[in-house]
């Protein structure tokens, strides 16, 4: 089962910690694997005012991927984290369809750039607003 948070098609909906929680108790009960795709993961946490690391909690969530280009302004790449087995058996999946990333060290020294970018959101979301104000006014 996977949840996107912040929910793009919804307009940028944030589930709230609580239905997270129902969510992954859901999947639990069903026995599903369940992770929220965190592609605006940071989004939604400095949105909301949240620590990224309880929007993501291993509680509710099995495993939970961000996606660094997506608002951070990486030129690619993302993180899978959880338990290191559901990791493993992941990432050979992904090699085994042909999707792994050669040269990945020139993607390090981003890390402090994206530091930087994560504290920025909140810049990035008031822009958005006054846009997405000023499109609603227009005929």
């Amino acid at each position: 089962m996977e949840v996107e948070n912040t929910h793009n098609r919804g307009g940028g909906l944030i589930f709230p910690p609580a239905e997270l929680e129902r969510i992954g108790a859901a999947a639990r009960e069903r026995e599903v694997a369940s992770y929220p795709d965190g592609a605006r993961l940071f989004n939604a946490a400095v949105a909301r005012g949240d620590d990224v690391a309880a929007l993501a909690a291993p509680a509710p969530f099995d495993l939970v991927a961000i996606s660094l280009s997506k608002g951070l302004g990486a030129p690619a790449g993302s993180v899978l984290a959880g338990r290191a087995s559901d990791v493993e058996k992941l990432v050979r999946y992904r090699r085994m369809l042909g999707g792994a990333m050669r040269q990945a060290a020139f993607s390090r020294p981003l890390a402090s750039y994206l530091e930087q970018n994560i504290e920025r959101l909140v810049e990035d979301h008031a822009n958005a607003r006054v846009i997405a104000e000023t499109l609603a006014q227009s005929p």
